[in-house]
């Protein structure tokens, strides 16, 4: 997906997909929950990425999103032409950079991502929604850090039990497999034997 198929306004991001689909999100009232502020502040990003200016520089410049900042997705800033032809998600090395030129993410990646995601091996930090709402609605000061809670231990013995239980249901295969082949050497020494005649 690149970035001209996300349009952004009035608070509302319209994404179409490959199949010609269309997708509304809607903003909501808090900045920091709304989707279509995350979505312009990304592509702004993107956009600064693209024009080879310093995505440091940016996000130092930028101010922390509270549930007072303003909502940028009712009038998000205009972008950089080349943009548009930017995919929305490209891969981002260790180092946080952005490959050169600006390529999607590859079907091998989004699968890996979404396995580790999946299994609890993704190392990253997932914020719980519920205590960031709770926080902002108490008014805790800006420059206190938003709760953050770790993605679970992976259960190792949870997945080796499941490997177990794989290989066991297929162990029923392994004596059709055996039939089989003995079938075919059967059916080859025969073929054999008519040739001979």
């Amino acid at each position: 997906m690149t970035v001209a198929q996300l349009h952004i306004a009035d608070g509302i991001a319209t994404i179409t997909d490959h199949h010609g689909t269309t997708h509304v999100v809607e903003s909501v009232v808090d900045p920091v929950l709304c989707g279509p502020c995350t979505l312009v502040r990304w592509r702004r990003v993107l956009d600064t990425e693209v024009q080879h200016l310093s995505v440091k520089e940016l996000l130092r410049k930028s101010e922390t999103v509270t549930g007072d900042s303003h909502h940028p997705c009712h009038a998000p800033k205009p972008i950089d032409p080349r943009t548009l032809d930017a995919p929305v998600f490209p891969p981002i090395n260790q180092w946080g950079h952005l490959p050169l030129p600006i390529r999607p993410l590859s079907p091998h990646s989004t699968s890996r991502l979404a396995r580790q995601a999946d299994t609890g091996l993704a190392h990253h930090r997932v914020l719980d929604v519920d205590e960031v709402v709770t926080s902002v609605a108490a008014g805790q000061a800006a420059t206190e850090p938003a709760p953050v809670v770790a993605r679970p231990v992976y259960d190792w013995e949870a997945a080796n039990q499941r490997k177990i239980d794989a290989v066991q249901q297929l162990a029923p295969l392994a004596d059709a497999l055996d039939d089989i082949e003995a079938r075919i050497d059967e059916l080859v020494a025969r073929t054999k034997g008519l040739e001979l005649d």
